[in-house]
């Protein structure tokens, strides 16, 4: 897909992100009054699921469908999920990212699209509808926040190079992930020469990875809900519009088992722990396995 065929698309993507982000905020804003607006059923992989989650899917499917009706849509709430044509080219798409965080209705939840063009992203857009907030990028593009009515404005990264390892600041999402999980990966970048703070920043907020891609925080640590660093992650509607997003503003994610960047070869599996860097040179230090995809 070309980048004009890109710049086309992602204004309708973004449209469609921002509507889906106010339905769920119909439901979020009347929970205390609609007893069915946060009503919950356990999914077959034990994760929680609303009627907001499934509101939002269906908007954003039937949108997407008639956007680009060639095109696979791989959703997190397809009750089967369609076959990836040859052409390589499938949308993935996490109607609400965060479903623990909406039910505890902290804000930190988030809509996700993502376009992938033989399994790499190629657009990427987050909306975080408590912040109204979006985030948005294209391939060989730059990397842009929109907050509320202001004018989108360019983001990156901050270098950790001014900085000692032991004041990197660190993310990690406790509601979604295994804190015993968070130790294993903390030896094992540890092994790898960066000591991590025992102790890191679960607050609930705007994304995690896209707070460290406009500079906010240095590591985010997804060490998964499995019991784990291998197996135990989200899949890649969570991770495909992340990964475009952090990758144009300066940063890098890698896999804490392998070193090697996330792979979207298989999109309805689990994919490894990881660890998101907002500088590719520190990065590239702790895991030089990098240094071949970067």
């Amino acid at each position: 897909m070309t980048v004009w065929e890109l710049h086309t698309l992602l204004p309708e993507a973004r449209n469609i992100a921002r509507d889906a982000g106010k339905l769920l905020m119909s439901f979020y804003d009347h929970a205390g009054s609609n007893p069915d607006a946060l009503k919950i059923r356990t999914k077959d992989d034990e994760t929680p699921i609303t009627i907001a989650d499934e509101e939002s899917h269906n908007l954003i499917y039937s949108r997407l469908e008639t956007l680009t009706p060639g095109i696979s849509i791989i959703s997190e709430e397809n009750e089967e999920h369609p076959e990836i044509k040859s052409d390589g080219l499938f949308w993935s798409v996490d109607p609400l990212d965060g479903t623990k965080e909406f039910i505890a209705e902290t804000g930190g939840f988030a809509v996700k699209i993502a376009l992938l063009d033989r399994h790499q992203p190629v657009l990427g857009v987050v909306y975080a509808p408590a912040f109204n907030t979006m985030y948005y990028s294209i391939r060989s593009g730059l990397s842009y926040k929109k907050q509320g009515t202001e004018t989108a404005h360019i983001i990156t990264t901050q270098s950790s190079s001014t900085q000692t390892t032991s004041s990197l600041s660190t993310l990690f999402n406790e509601k979604h992930a295994c804190p015993k999980v968070y130790q294993e990966a903390r030896t094992a970048l540890q092994q790898r020469g960066l000591p991590v703070t025992a102790k890191p920043d679960g607050t609930a907020n705007l994304p995690r990875n896209l707070r460290i891609a406009e500079g906010l925080a240095d590591i985010f640590i997804d060490s998964g809900m499995d019991k784990s660093l291998k197996n135990g992650c989200g899949y890649s509607w969570d991770y495909a519009p992340d990964w475009l997003i952090l990758k144009n503003a300066g940063g890098v994610m890698t896999e804490i088992i392998s070193g090697e960047p996330p792979q979207f070869l298989e999109p309805t599996s689990r994919m490894h722990a990881y660890v998101a860097f907002s500088d590719k040179k520190l990065g590239k230090r702790v895991f030089p396995e990098l240094k071949k995809h970067c």
